[in-house]
């Protein structure tokens, strides 16, 4: 069972809480229906931040349940975790920070959300041309003669869009096979479209919504596919979710 207080989560994750300079707050970029739980790590390996994952995922699921659930979450054939039945969710860490969000199935077919540190410039421009087309470049740039934050929110959402999309196609697909029609840093709105058969054959010709924001050095990606048109992610100033990060000092 996962409880909520530090001592007890040090006392079986084993973990090390509380690194200086991450967001006390992470940014809001769900409905309300989507739980999230959160830890900052101050020592990160492989082994660390998937159990780090792992729990926060299980606390994100006790929240929806109205209790603990002791459950867990084998790993399925892409590297992500299965779900329990009645439930979707999405796990992401960066930078010592882990985070997992998790939504009723029965409120939304896909959920993505991943977190990515800002590249540096140059390995921004390094990865740019593997990762965008020339309008996504344009977006990138908006005009600054820095482009590591554009380049890095355009390759997290590509990854968020990969974690919603794959559970339900059951197919690999790579960067431009979706395309970032708008992006805006400030206003942390994004639309992506989906142009490869292998997803638009399953899932139609559909635009989503996603999120994006900013937010000590690191980039938050947030992309939902909702039952009905109605849940689909709302405004930055409506429908936030309930976010509770993990207090580890």
């Amino acid at each position: 069972m996962f409880t909520r207080d530090q001592r007890s989560f040090e006392t079986e994750a084993g973990l090390p809480c509380g690194s200086p300079g991450l967001p006390t707050h992470l940014p809001q970029l769900f409905p309300k229906f989507v739980a999230q739980r959160s830890v900052t790590l101050d020592r990160c390996s492989r082994d660390t931040e998937f159990l780090a994952g792992r729990l926060c995922a299980r606390a994100a699921l006790a929240e929806l349940c109205g209790g603990a659930m002791d459950i867990s979450l084998p790993i399925g054939d892409s590297g992500a975790p299965v779900w329990p039945r009645g439930f979707i969710g999405s796990i992401s860490h960066a930078a010592g920070l882990v985070s997992a969000v998790v939504a009723p199935a029965a409120r939304a077919r896909g959920i993505g959300f991943d977190i990515e540190a800002i590249t540096p410039e140059s390995t921004a421009r390094t990865i740019l041309d593997d990762l965008a087309t020339v309008e996504e470049t344009t977006l990138a740039q908006d005009g600054h003669s820095e482009i590591a934050p554009g380049v890095t929110a355009l390759f997290s959402l590509k990854e968020a869009v990969f974690k919603c999309l794959y559970p339900i196609v059951r197919t690999y697909f790579d960067f431009r096979d979706v395309t970032v029609e708008s992006l805006d840093l400030k206003s942390g709105r994004a639309r992506v479209r989906l142009v490869s058969p292998v997803l638009t054959g399953q899932l139609g010709e559909i635009v989503l919504d996603g999120r994006v924001a900013v937010s000590g050095g690191i980039i938050f990606a947030g992309v939902l596919l909702p039952n009905e048109p109605a849940a689909a992610l709302m405004p930055a100033s409506e429908g936030r979710f309930r976010a509770t990060t993990t207090a580890c000092n």
